[in-house]
């Protein structure tokens, strides 16, 4: 503190300010004791030696996580931790720890060889519009309902047994995720509803944190016609939606009267409001 205290009030700094019209380059910070100040050129492709102490205020209406992945140089790789401070707002401290956590998961997928799933805070993309290969990605956003228009049971009974502990008068109630994942893995669907992809999605929040929940509804005896463009009742709808940032699993037995006589359950998932999800 001594060495610092000194460096300060004998003004042996230097401030370099690095913008769009500024004539400042890596040489005038390559050593001694530097303040540099900037906007869009800190962004990609900078990285300063031994940095310790930085402000990052930047904000953008509609962030990109790959360009704050970008911004992330400024942590750099010699770096010493005790000699680290950050200034940040608590908005974007958070988004920086949603990203870390998601590229993690990212490369855990990976590692075990699974299909990628991604999920990021709401308003937050993986990266500029018109550089995702949408063919190649199926969107989900945050908060919205899905099922399959062509379930299958593995067998009715087993899922019948499953779930026997919740009656139709029972409210959405709270379970574990794993309890979620193991009863879709019951199920099979049309390709294009890609069930994998939603058990892929809450293991992945398994993964991030063991102790998080979800919740269930159990409804039997239902006379709806599978491949409507909703499934959920409203009475339904209105008690699942209360979980705005949880998944929720609502499990319908449909009746034999509209499908074929053949009595069959049918999976409606809800995904948490506040991520929006990236199945590739």
């Amino acid at each position: 503190m001594t060495r610092v205290k000194q460096i300060l009030e004998k003004r042996e700094f230097t401030i370099v300010l690095l913008n769009g019209t500024s004539i400042d380059d890596d040489k005038d910070y390559e050593s001694g004791c530097n303040f540099v100040i900037g906007g869009t050129n800190l962004g990609r492709g900078v990285t300063f030696g031994q940095l310790n102490t930085f402000y990052y205020t930047r904000t953008s209406k509609n962030p990109n996580a790959d360009t704050m992945w970008q911004h992330n140089r400024m942590f750099g790789y010699d770096r010493d931790p005790g000699l680290i401070t950050m200034y940040s707002s608590r908005a974007l401290y958070k988004l920086f720890a949603e990203i870390n956590e998601t590229n993690n998961s990212i490369i855990r997928q990976a590692q075990a060889g699974k299909k990628i799933t991604i999920a990021y805070p709401d308003g937050l993309n993986p990266t500029r519009s018109n550089v995702l290969d949408k063919s190649l990605l199926n969107i989900l956003v945050g908060g919205s309902n899905h099922f399959p228009s062509i379930p299958k049971n593995e067998t009715t009974t087993q899922i019948s047994d499953l779930v026997q502990q919740f009656s139709n008068d029972d409210p959405a109630t709270e379970v574990s995720l794993k309890f979620i994942s193991d009863i879709l893995k019951h199920f099979k669907a049309e390709k294009e509803f890609n069930l994998d992809g939603y058990i892929k999605m809450i293991d992945s929040a398994r993964s991030e944190n063991p102790m998080v929940s979800g919740h269930i509804l159990v409804r039997r005896n239902r006379a709806v016609t599978l491949g409507n463009r909703a499934l959920l009742s409203p009475n339904d709808w209105k008690e699942t939606n209360q979980f705005q940032d949880e998944f929720v699993l609502t499990l319908y037995q449909v009746s034999g009267d509209k499908n074929n006589g053949k009595s069959i359950w049918v999976p409606n998932i809800k995904l948490p409001m506040k991520k929006n999800f990236y199945i590739i």
